[in-house]
């Protein structure tokens, strides 16, 4: 995932919401067979990778 992530942010940098060497599309479609490998495989994530929620804390450490 190391180029991926390298991706990411340089798109993130450069201010732009699609990368041109894959489009969202291709990424969701990629990320349907990885997950229907996993269901047929069996391998379930713990629900909080799984959630598709994510909660944000605001707010200082302790209170």
């Amino acid at each position: 995932m190391y180029w991926e992530a390298d991706e990411a942010a340089r798109c993130v940098r450069d201010g732009k919401l699609e990368s041109e060497t894959m489009s969202w599309e291709e990424s969701l479609v990629i990320m349907d067979v990885m997950d229907e490998v996993r269901r047929q495989g069996g391998l379930k994530y713990p629900d909080e990778i799984e959630s598709t929620e994510y909660p944000v804390a605001l707010g200082c450490k302790g209170k």
